[in-house]
């Protein structure tokens, strides 16, 4: 996964955190999930305009974990919810 890459949510996906869990509507398909923090921290930050490489250094920051491990588990992460069509790479030039 290219560092340079910007996610955002889908546009059929509802997200709020509700105390320290992260609900999410895929409307589309009308499934509910529920996130744990990080997961629910994670989603919160794919906005469109941060890159993989940001999302990473204010995890980096925010958990404590050695940042090769939060690096990889955050790719894999990015690569799961984009395949259940939660998030997708931006494209466009302007978000």
């Amino acid at each position: 996964m290219n560092p340079e890459t910007v996610f955002r949510r889908c546009a059929d996906v509802r997200f709020r955190t509700v105390l320290d869990e992260g609900v999410v509507i895929k409307q589309a398909t009308a499934e509910v999930l529920v996130l744990s923090e990080v997961g629910a921290r994670v989603l919160e930050l794919v906005d469109g305009e941060r890159t993989v490489a940001a999302i990473e250094a204010l995890l980096v920051a925010e958990f404590d974990a050695p940042a090769a491990t939060i690096a990889e588990d955050l790719a894999t992460y990015l690569g799961e919810l984009a395949s259940i069509g939660l998030v997708e790479a931006r494209t466009d030039a302007g978000g």
